[in-house]
């Protein structure tokens, strides 16, 4: 389909109509109800707001910006990369335990990364 040559556009349509659709379900599917934002946590209402600015805002708004500056093949290695970033986040962050085992997982998945990197820019 055509894309509007704004960023703001393109990825602002795209998160309004996920989000439209995920309330809609949540409904549906008794998720929400009334009086849940008032039984939040502070620490749960930051949670949230700092997924909505750098999970969503940032993180999807660099992805659509990607899109039309890189090959798929490179972009998709987000999706190897997050969930390192998460796990240290939750470590830093929340103080969530780190072991052995989840770092060699983590230098495994760098590594990966960083291979298919490199080749895609040597075969170019």
């Amino acid at each position: 389909l055509p894309r509007s040559p704004r960023l703001l556009v393109n990825a602002g349509s795209q998160l309004l109509v996920g989000g439209s659709v995920l309330l809609l379900l949540g409904f549906a599917f008794g998720q929400v109800e009334p009086g849940m934002l008032e039984r939040a946590s502070l620490r749960s209402l930051a949670g949230i707001a700092y997924l909505l600015v750098f999970g969503t805002f940032c993180g999807f708004g660099a992805f659509v910006w990607l899109t039309r500056h890189e090959p798929p093949t490179r972009i998709s290695t987000y999706a190897f990369v997050n969930p390192v970033v998460a796990v240290l986040i939750g470590h830093f962050a929340a103080g969530e335990p780190l072991t052995v085992a989840m770092l060699l997982a983590m230098a495994a998945i760098v590594g990966a990364v960083v291979l298919i990197v490199t080749d895609r820019v040597r075969a170019a």
